[in-house]
C-alpha cells in the first residue's frame, strides 16, 4: 500500500497518486543480534564475542522487476498468509532484489 504524508508531522495516508502492488516473495523472520556486523570492511566474517540485543526485524525478499515504480520508505505491506500489515523501515537494492526491512 503506497502511503504519503501530507505534512512531515502528520500521520501517513494511502497515496492516490500511486499504484497498489500485489506481489510474490520470500518472508523471512528470523531475529538478529543488533550491533553484531561485519568485524570491519576487508572481513567477512562475524564477530561473535561482540555484545549486541536480539532483534526481532522481518525481512520481504522480492524482485525488482515486479514494481513499476519503486516503494519507498513508510509504504505498508500486507502477508496474505497471516493478514498481518507492516511498515517498510528500509529498502536495500541487491542485485535483482529489494530486500525490505519491516517494522511490526
Amino acid at each position: 500500500m503506497p502511503m504519503a504524508k501530507a505534512d512531515v508531522n502528520g500521520r501517513p495516508a494511502p497515496d492516490g497518486t500511486r499504484t497498489e502492488v500485489a506481489f510474490t516473495a520470500t518472508f523471512d523472520d528470523q531475529g538478529n543480534r543488533a550491533g553484531s556486523g561485519v568485524e570491519d570492511w576487508r572481513a567477512a566474517s562475524i564477530r561473535k564475542d561482540k555484545p549486541g540485543h536480539t532483534t526481532d526485524r522481518p525481512e520481504v525478499h522480492a524482485e525488482r522487476s515486479l514494481f513499476a515504480e519503486r516503494p519507498r520508505q513508510g509504504d505498508r505491506l500486507r502477508r496474505t498468509a497471516t493478514g498481518e500489515t507492516f511498515e517498510i523501515a528500509e529498502i536495500v537494492p541487491a542485485g535483482s532484489l529489494f530486500i525490505f526491512q519491516l517494522n511490526r
